[in-house]
């Protein structure tokens, strides 16, 4: 089988967008060389001899006259344009230009495409193309090699003479590279960059007689292509990129950093990707379990690094919040308690840090607790609920796979998996002379036998499928590759004894598993042929990224959650391309029989997630989201000036200047077509009946015009730049305003609370009543399944709309064979917990029934946590009329309370004059329009939004008090006659507040009664008109 290519217009455009960057640069002469130093005789001391060599002749181009270019392919593209040509460091005249294509286009066959056609317009020819590891590199090398042909019908007169990988040991290729009229490319990983390689050191051997291979290179002015740029911009890869004396840059990703994107020509994102059709769907399964939150989960992810302080680690653990456990980072330094962090999650108690146990070294790795456990990076501890959780992960893919490969066969499509592992002797240990066979290894082996079983029973046991050609041949295929042991394979980085390693260390692959290395990395045909029995491949790091193979359907994530920025778009982009059959044809919506309505249908890819399913899929969406900020977001004034572009049908360019971007946002909001930076459904409807209203003066421009808006989304947020955080500052005027200074006086007094009338025998009562209600759950798994939705724009993926839980798509497996073996002091928890003593409680056990009660042994932490909220609830419910409040001395000093501090840039805020801020820091859309309302009131004269944790109010049960939203001074009669405190919710009615919104209420009422003998009103409202309502009406 022969992987067969077409052309496709995105990958034109795409190459087309990096030549038209020196449209009028004049053809070079292919006989146009220079005199190539070849060293000297080392045997006879001769004087340095000089060779014809040939290379890249220089852009003759002026700078001016390739910004013009380069804003021109910007327009052309939909691109932000470029103020000035940007240069990355010390490499100032280099031009560099990014390409975005989302993974699984085929941005190798692109940029490949776009050395034949430099070659063709330019007459360039030198190219070297640099990787971050061994598995994109010889990634590369394959699409060479198997595009070879292709590119040789479409470019007849021009042909890649060779594409060589670096090899330190062969320096002949680098005399054959400069010596060479034909096109020449040198593909190489980061690694050559490594202090000592011999690529920037003289070597003297009888044939490349005391030369460094760099400076023959850089004689060339090579071409630099960077491939993953975002992996390489380090600074001794920087530093040896600029020492080729490149004659250009050019840098393929899908996953730019934003700040170092350098003069962006083409963009071809996720949601484009997706529309068009050019990659799979993603579907999603999570596993997780339930019922059992109470056993200890630790990982480590990553480490914060600041000089001269303690390293930081950060790991996901379970924390205890008021509505259950969930997962959440934390940061752990010498001394800290994890068992405090967690909430008091007592399977955490002992894991306490010890001094220096944060060892961030790259060798270690590790976090050391006091109780003698140790931690390492990127390693789940091997509990038995992370077993069994790994054990389901296999056997769901398993199941997808065989389910897949049963539609899929008769199509002559083969069906692979990918296991994505943390560690290698989870999969193969070795223990010399001998290996064996790893824990991941035994676990599918075993699955897959059963599974296999399971499928060949199902087909024989159902008459409409045995009697159908098509499943008897997928059963003779599934008999002849029943063996386990053969259905799978390994790929991993290597040492130098060839053993599997779980570093990328060694770019050579020595015997030992190097058929698994060549029959993954480097035929790839014969992997896709269903002759191969090997269907499931194993992998540590080396496949995260820059290897793709287009029949990978299910990726398994079989190692704990990562810390990485963008992974799950990486790992998930390893299954995104465009599947093949047997033929090699890809498997397209032009194929006949699949269409744009059964594309989908054929190109799905699964990926069974190590984490929930909201989880994964939130987290996904969130990363995809990220990758589309490249083009602008949002249809305003601002972001149209400058940025914007429009062309019409006679080749005119448009620039938005502020008077055309006004105009044309007034006239769109006018039309009802733009509301809050978004297009209508009118726009819409409209455009379709040839009824669209734009100003006079663009109307030529039509067509672009309506391509730019309906390109443009909501904005995107991403991670806040610390340059960009606003300043949260005390507004002078108001802290001296009479106004603000008499209703800072009336609420600033503090208080205390006392109990009378408690009933303790009632409540005791009461409480174990409610208890008798509680239902331990059992330990199960749940398996959530869900998919990408046909069509999705950045706005679906921002708001977490991007992906559906799928019909029927919630499994639930009861798990008999986990059982929580901490030890709870039952009595004492619940008594910390809930503030009670320990007689009370002891008393509410003691009137639970039996039958209940016992639950607490098959489910020690589902009892406590349902206990403690029943009892807090009661609690609540009793204390209301039996808490009184009194003044007492002191009060809180407005500078402490109101500081001025940093915010985040995109924090939702809203700019105040009345406020005793700069700005009101708002939580909610809700406190928002409050906010807007404040100000827009000519009643109110001054207010404040309290910040939070100042904890104005004691309220029984919480250690840190309440302090509500909002205090105003509000005018009657020309004067302040009102001081109202406010909290804003969704809703004001008691109907549907919760008890503990209720009884804070409550709670401050009587506070505030106690301070201010009625002078302050307090409420809980909707709105400001709702304010305002009780304000007239003189009541709360």
């Amino acid at each position: 089988m022969k992987l067969r290519f077409k052309d496709q217009k995105f990958q034109e455009d795409a190459t087309r967008a990096v030549c038209d960057v020196f449209v009028g640069q004049p053809p070079q002469n292919p006989d146009e060389s220079y005199l190539r130093d070849i060293g000297e005789d080392v045997s006879t001391f001769q004087e340095n001899m000089f060779h014809e060599g040939y290379g890249n002749a220089n852009v003759a181009l002026s700078d001016e006259q390739v910004l013009k270019n380069l804003r021109q392919v910007q327009f052309d593209n939909g691109l932000t344009p470029s103020v000035s040509l940007e240069y990355m460091g010390d490499m100032c005249g280099v031009y560099q230009l990014s390409i975005n294509m989302e993974t699984g286009v085929g941005k190798t066959y692109t940029y490949i495409q776009t050395i034949y056609e430099l070659n063709k317009r330019y007459g360039w020819r030198k190219f070297v193309i640099v990787v971050p590891s061994v598995a994109i590199r010889e990634g590369v090398k394959k699409t060479f090699d198997i595009t070879a042909d292709t590119f040789g019908v479409k470019y007849p007169d021009a042909r890649i003479k060779q594409a060589v990988v670096f090899d330190s040991d062969n320096l002949n290729q680098i005399d054959s590279f400069a010596e060479s009229r034909d096109i020449q490319v040198l593909i190489m990983n980061m690694h050559a960059f490594n202090a000592g390689n011999r690529i920037f050191t003289s070597v003297q051997t009888e044939r490349f007689r005391n030369r460094a291979p760099i400076d023959v290179l850089a004689q060339t002015r090579p071409i630099i292509i960077m491939d993953e740029p975002q992996a390489l911009d380090g600074v001794a890869t920087t530093a040896g990129l600029a020492r080729f004396k490149p004659l250009m840059i050019l840098r393929y990703s899908a996953t730019h950093l934003q700040n170092r994107i350098f003069n962006m020509v083409y963009s071809l994102d996720a949601i484009e990707a997706f529309k068009m059709k050019l990659v799979k769907r993603i579907s999603a399964c999570g596993v997780e379990m339930v019922g059992a939150s109470g056993l200890p989960y630790l990982n480590l992810v990553d480490f914060k690094l600041a000089k001269n302080k303690e390293p930081k680690a950060v790991v996901i653990m379970n924390v205890k919040t008021q509505t259950g456990v969930t997962y959440a980072k934390k940061q752990l330094a010498s001394g800290d308690d994890v068992f405090e962090l967690s909430g008091n999650m007592e399977c955490y108690r002992g894991y306490i840090v010890e001094n220096g146990g944060v060892d961030a070294r790259p060798d270690k790795q590790c976090v050391s607790f006091k109780n003698g456990k140790i931690i390492e990076r990127g390693r789940d501890e091997e509990t038995l609920q992370v077993k069994m959780i790994r054990r389901t992960q296999i056997r769901k893919t398993i199941e997808t796979h065989l389910n897949k490969e049963e539609r899929l066969y008769s199509k002559g499509i083969k069906v692979l998996s990918l296991f994505f592992i943390d560690r290698v002797s989870k999969y193969r240990v070795y223990d010399d002379p001998t290996t064996s066979k790893g824990e991941y290894a035994r676990m599918f082996e075993e699955e897959y036998a059963k599974a296999v079983q399971t499928k060949i029973d199902e087909i024989n046991g159902d008459v409409l499928k045995k009697g159908n050609q098509k499943e008897l041949e997928y059963l003779a295929y599934l008999e002849r590759h029943k063996a386990p042991e053969k259905a799978h394979h390994g790929y991993f980085s290597r040492d130098s004894q060839g053993r599997a390693v779980d570093t990328l260390n060694d770019e050579k692959a020595p015997e030992k598993d190097k058929e698994a290395f060549d029959l993954i990395m480097k035929d790839k045909e014969r992997l896709l042929g269903f002759d191969e029995p090997v269907r499931f491949i194993f992998s540590h790091s080396a496949l995260k990224e820059g290897w793709d193979n287009p029949n990978v359907f299910q990726i398994c994530m079989l190692k704990p959650m990562g810390a990485a920025e963008n992974h799950r778009k990486q790992e998930v982009g390893r299954g995104l391309r465009i599947c093949v059959n047997q033929n090699g044809d890809r498997m397209d919506k032009e194929v006949d029989g699949i269409g744009e309505d059964g594309f989908f249908d054929i190109n799905t890819l699964t990926v069974v997630a190590n984490e929930s399913y909201t989880s994964f899929a939130a987290g996904l969406q969130h990363e995809l989201s990220d990758a589309c900020a490249i083009r602008v977001k949002e249809i305003k004034t601002s972001t149209l000036i400058g940025k914007g572009y429009a062309k019409n049908e006679n080749g005119d360019v448009l620039v938005f200047d502020e008077d055309t971007a006004q105009n044309l946002v007034f006239c769109l909001t006018q039309n009802g077509y733009l509301q809050d930076g978004k297009l209508t459904p009118k726009f819409s409807r409209d455009l379709a009946d040839n009824a669209l209203i734009l100003p006079d003066e663009l109307r030529s421009y039509q067509d672009n015009i309506v391509k730019l808006l309906r390109d443009v989304n909501a904005k995107i947020p991403g991670i806040s730049n610390a340059d960009d955080e606003k300043h949260l500052r005390v507004n002078a005027a108001i802290r001296k305003n009479p106004d603000f200074q008499n209703l800072w006086q009336r609420i600033c007094g503090k208080s205390d609370f006392y109990i009378d009338g408690f009933d303790d025998d009632k409540f005791i009562a009461e409480t174990a009543s409610a208890l008798n209600t509680i239902a331990v759950q059992q330990v199960r798994l749940r398996i959530v399944e869900g998919k990408m939705r046909d069509k999705v724009s950045a706005n679906d993926l921002q708001s977490g709309n991007a992906m559906q839980i799928s019909k029927n798509g919630v499994q639930t497996v009861t798990v008999a064979d986990i059982a929580d073996t901490t030890k709870y002091d039952l009595i004492g928890i619940l008594a910390q917990d809930c503030h009670l003593t320990r007689r009370i409680i002891a008393k509410i056990l003691a009137k639970m029934r039996r039958d209940k009660l016992v639950q607490f042994k098959s489910g020690p932490y589902d009892f406590i946590v349902q206990a403690e909220r029943l009892i807090n609830q009661k609690l609540e419910e009793v204390l209301i009329d039996c808490v009184k409040y009194k003044k007492i001395d002191g009060s809180f000093d407005a500078d402490d309370v109101f500081k001025e501090r940093e915010i985040a840039s995109d924090a939702n805020v809203v700019p105040t004059e009345k406020n005793i801020f700069n700005y009101a820091l708002c939580d909610s859309n809700t406190e928002n329009g409050f906010a807007k309302s404040l100000e827009s009131s000519e009643n109110v004269l001054a207010y404040a939004k309290l910040p939070d944790q100042t904890h104005l109010i004691p309220i029984p049960g919480r250690h840190d008090g309440y302090t509500p939203d909002w205090a105003v001074a509000y005018k009657k009669s020309g004067r302040m006659e009102v001081c109202f405190v406010a909290e804003t919710k969704g809703s004001s009615d008691e109907n549907e507040l919760r008890l503990s919104e209720k009884s804070k209420g409550i709670y401050a009422k009587k506070h505030f009664q106690a301070i201010s003998g009625g002078e302050v009103r307090y409420s809980i409202v909707e709105n400001f008109d709702d304010m305002e309502r009780e304000i007239e009406s003189g009541q709360d």
